[in-house]
């Protein structure tokens, strides 16, 4: 049996780990949120295909004996250099990446959640300062029906058919919110 496994994976966060490692935490379309660790200096190529908002195939082997995983190697389909060029983008990433480690990676459905979370990368890869705000509602949105807690509120009363932006946003905060406890309540729009 390989102690080496190979992931559909997009990375949400690398944190420093010791001296010259890090920790990767990736979204995985096979087994949801995992962390790995990458060996090597600065100067690693591993550190920067592991950058936030990379996304594509990873070798992670797993050492049953010390129950640890390292991630050997990383083939980056997208980069997304663009969410780093403007900070509306960069800050609407982070809250997008931030949001799925909070919830777990959604639960269960990891493929259609690792696709939920490309998809509005990509769309916010490219999107103007306007529109960072609305790609985000819309992904926490989309991403409070597929934890499944999506209140039912169009059939409710016509106030809520024609919610402005700022009253879209607190409207997901308290929502998300209450579901992955209360982190997002303090957060500055």
């Amino acid at each position: 049996m390989s102690r080496t496994v190979i992931y559909s994976a997009l990375s949400l966060r690398n944190r420093p780990s010791g001296e010259s490692n890090s920790e990767v935490t990736l979204l995985t379309a096979e087994e949801g949120i995992i962390k790995a660790t990458v060996y090597g200096g600065a100067k690693s190529k591993l550190r920067s295909h592991t950058a936030p908002y990379n996304s594509g195939q990873v070798w992670i082997y797993r050492d049953p004996a010390k129950d640890s995983r390292k991630l050997s190697d990383f083939d980056v389909k997208s980069w997304r250099p663009g969410l780093r060029e403007l900070f509306e983008r960069s800050m609407a990433a982070s809250a997008i990446t931030e949001t799925i480690i909070a919830s777990h990676g959604g639960g269960g459905e990891w493929s259609k959640a690792l696709s939920l979370a490309e998809t509005a990368l990509d769309t916010l890869e490219t999107a103007n300062e306007e529109k960072c705000e609305r790609i985000l509602v819309r992904f926490l949105w989309r991403w409070t029906e597929f934890l499944g807690i999506q209140p039912e509120i169009w059939g409710q009363s016509s106030k809520f058919q024609a919610l402005s932006l700022s009253e879209a946003k607190a409207l997901v905060t308290n929502i998300m919110a209450e579901a992955i406890g209360r982190r997002l309540a303090s957060w500055e729009w």
